[in-house]
Protein backbone atom coordinates (compact mmCIF):
# COMPACT_ATOMS: atom_id res chain seq x y z
CA UNK A 1 0.00 0.00 0.00
CA UNK A 2 3.02 2.43 1.03
CA UNK A 3 4.69 1.46 -2.44
CA UNK A 4 1.28 2.37 -4.25
CA UNK A 5 1.17 5.59 -2.44
CA UNK A 6 4.66 6.70 -3.23
CA UNK A 7 4.20 6.02 -7.04
CA UNK A 8 1.05 7.89 -7.30
CA UNK A 9 2.57 10.94 -5.26
CA UNK A 10 5.79 10.48 -8.31
CA UNK A 11 3.37 10.61 -11.14
CA UNK A 12 1.44 13.47 -10.13
CA UNK A 13 4.52 15.31 -9.37
CA UNK A 14 5.75 14.26 -12.27
CA UNK A 15 3.20 15.59 -14.16
CA UNK A 16 2.74 18.68 -12.94
CA UNK A 17 6.24 19.63 -14.12
CA UNK A 18 5.60 19.09 -17.90
CA UNK A 19 3.17 21.99 -17.73
CA UNK A 20 5.54 24.54 -16.54
CA UNK A 21 8.20 23.89 -19.74
CA UNK A 22 6.77 25.74 -22.89
CA UNK A 23 7.09 25.03 -26.49
CA UNK A 24 9.67 27.90 -26.39
CA UNK A 25 11.83 25.92 -23.88
CA UNK A 26 11.01 28.66 -21.71
CA UNK A 27 10.22 28.46 -18.14
CA UNK A 28 8.95 31.69 -15.40
CA UNK A 29 10.55 33.96 -18.31
CA UNK A 30 13.90 31.83 -19.05
CA UNK A 31 15.47 30.35 -21.57
CA UNK A 32 15.94 26.44 -20.57
CA UNK A 33 18.90 25.95 -22.98
CA UNK A 34 22.67 27.47 -23.23
CA UNK A 35 25.00 27.77 -20.99
CA UNK A 36 24.15 26.10 -17.58
CA UNK A 37 25.85 26.00 -14.05
CA UNK A 38 25.52 23.13 -11.31
CA UNK A 39 25.19 25.25 -7.49
CA UNK A 40 24.75 23.85 -4.41
CA UNK A 41 22.25 26.56 -3.07
CA UNK A 42 20.58 29.74 -4.34
CA UNK A 43 19.97 28.51 -7.79
CA UNK A 44 17.54 30.13 -10.46
CA UNK A 45 15.87 26.77 -10.37
CA UNK A 46 15.63 23.19 -8.45
CA UNK A 47 15.77 20.08 -11.03
CA UNK A 48 15.24 16.74 -10.40
CA UNK A 49 16.92 14.07 -12.66
CA UNK A 50 15.03 11.48 -14.24
CA UNK A 51 16.75 8.37 -14.72
CA UNK A 52 15.18 6.93 -17.10
CA UNK A 53 13.00 8.33 -20.09
CA UNK A 54 9.51 10.10 -19.12
CA UNK A 55 7.25 11.75 -21.21
CA UNK A 56 6.76 14.58 -18.68
CA UNK A 57 10.33 15.36 -18.25
CA UNK A 58 11.83 18.15 -20.08
CA UNK A 59 14.37 16.47 -22.42
CA UNK A 60 17.66 18.17 -22.44
CA UNK A 61 20.65 17.09 -24.58
CA UNK A 62 24.14 18.29 -22.55
CA UNK A 63 26.81 19.27 -25.24
CA UNK A 64 30.25 20.60 -25.06
CA UNK A 65 29.59 24.09 -27.58
CA UNK A 66 26.74 26.19 -29.17
CA UNK A 67 23.81 25.06 -27.39
CA UNK A 68 20.09 25.62 -28.82
CA UNK A 69 16.94 24.42 -27.69
CA UNK A 70 16.65 21.73 -25.48
CA UNK A 71 20.13 21.44 -25.35
CA UNK A 72 22.84 22.55 -22.25
CA UNK A 73 26.55 23.41 -21.55
CA UNK A 74 27.34 22.91 -18.50
CA UNK A 75 30.04 25.77 -17.31
CA UNK A 76 31.89 26.83 -14.40
CA UNK A 77 30.83 30.31 -14.73
CA UNK A 78 28.55 33.14 -16.91
CA UNK A 79 25.99 30.87 -17.15
CA UNK A 80 22.68 32.17 -18.62
CA UNK A 81 20.90 30.46 -15.29
CA UNK A 82 21.79 28.18 -12.72
CA UNK A 83 20.16 24.74 -11.35
CA UNK A 84 20.50 23.07 -8.44
CA UNK A 85 19.88 18.78 -8.66
CA UNK A 86 17.36 17.94 -5.93
CA UNK A 87 17.20 14.16 -4.78
CA UNK A 88 12.94 14.78 -4.32
CA UNK A 89 11.04 15.41 -6.84
CA UNK A 90 8.60 17.22 -4.83
CA UNK A 91 11.15 20.19 -3.85
CA UNK A 92 11.95 20.64 -8.01
CA UNK A 93 10.69 23.27 -10.09
CA UNK A 94 10.47 20.82 -12.89
CA UNK A 95 12.29 17.56 -14.05
CA UNK A 96 15.03 16.37 -16.58
CA UNK A 97 15.62 13.27 -18.91
CA UNK A 98 19.49 13.74 -20.00
CA UNK A 99 19.95 12.22 -23.41
CA UNK A 100 22.11 9.85 -24.21
CA UNK A 101 25.33 10.72 -25.56
CA UNK A 102 28.70 10.69 -24.83
CA UNK A 103 28.41 13.64 -22.00
CA UNK A 104 25.78 11.68 -19.97
CA UNK A 105 27.24 9.51 -17.74
CA UNK A 106 30.05 12.25 -16.68
CA UNK A 107 27.08 14.48 -16.02
CA UNK A 108 25.15 11.72 -13.98
CA UNK A 109 28.35 10.75 -11.93
CA UNK A 110 29.49 14.26 -11.42
CA UNK A 111 26.01 15.99 -10.36
CA UNK A 112 23.31 13.22 -9.79
CA UNK A 113 25.19 10.46 -7.98
CA UNK A 114 27.15 12.45 -5.86
CA UNK A 115 24.05 14.01 -4.27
Amino acid sequence: MKTLFISIFLLFSISVFSQVVDNNCMYKGVKLYGEVEVVSSFADFQVYVCQNYCSQCYEVEIVDAYPSCNQWQIVNSYANFTIEITKYSSFADFCIYIKDNKYKDAFIRQYVKSK
